[in-house]
């Protein structure tokens, strides 16, 4: 930084980040021009320089430029601090969010096919659909898992059925559902997560 109050008041700022999942890491400051040493320092750690009213000298530039350290010139604190709050928003990993849809009671074990089987069954609870995947349950312990490939109410292909009704499903997976066992369909989700840090934000 150009003076030691503007870098008070940044470091200030990054202490605010707290995250569970990402956060800071301040490797080096100093006042004035950015040097080598500085550039060395940020190779070493894999760090990024931001430069706050100061350059780098032409030394440091050329050798940052050579081992690939970013230098991010800034002439006021809340540009530093919306770059580094989006840079951690990057990193944020998304959340995995299961959805439970309905359940079915195995009542028949149709056929098996190239990596699946085709059984029947009547639906309870929630409805279920194509495209979603299930545990197979036999005896109230998990067996197997698959994935709903297609559903059929009597000899028509169906996209969504309905608690109470019977249909037959095509799964991929390597387990055989046999009868007397239930099946508990889900939904997988990833969901991106918002960077929430309080009183700041990137905009």
């Amino acid at each position: 930084a150009d003076v030691l109050g503007s870098q008070e008041a940044l470091l200030g700022l990054l202490d605010r980040i707290q995250h569970d999942d990402v956060g800071v890491s301040v490797v080096g400051r100093g006042l004035g021009n950015v040097t080598e040493s500085d550039v060395n320092t940020a190779h070493s750690t894999g760090a990024v320089i931001y430069a706050l009213g100061v350059k780098p000298t032409t030394t440091a530039e050329a050798l940052s430029r050579d081992v690939q350290v970013e230098i991010k010139q800034e002439k006021v604190i809340y540009r530093i601090v919306e770059d580094i709050l989006s840079r951690l928003q990057s990193l944020l990993p998304d959340a995995y969010v299961v959805h439970e849809l309905g359940e079915m009671d195995v009542l028949a074990n149709f056929r098996k096919l190239d990596g699946g089987w085709i059984i029947g069954g009547r639906v309870k609870k929630d409805g279920i659909k194509t495209g979603v995947k299930f545990r197979i349950f036999h005896e109230e312990r998990i067996i197997g898992e698959g994935k709903v490939e297609k559903l059929k109410i009597g000899m028509r292909d169906v996209k969504k059925v309905q608690p109470g009704e019977e249909c037959g499903v095509q799964y991929k997976g390597h387990v055989k559902a046999e009868i007397g066992d239930r099946l508990e369909f889900y939904e997988e989700e990833y969901q991106g997560r918002e960077l929430k840090i309080e009183g700041m934000s990137a905009r």
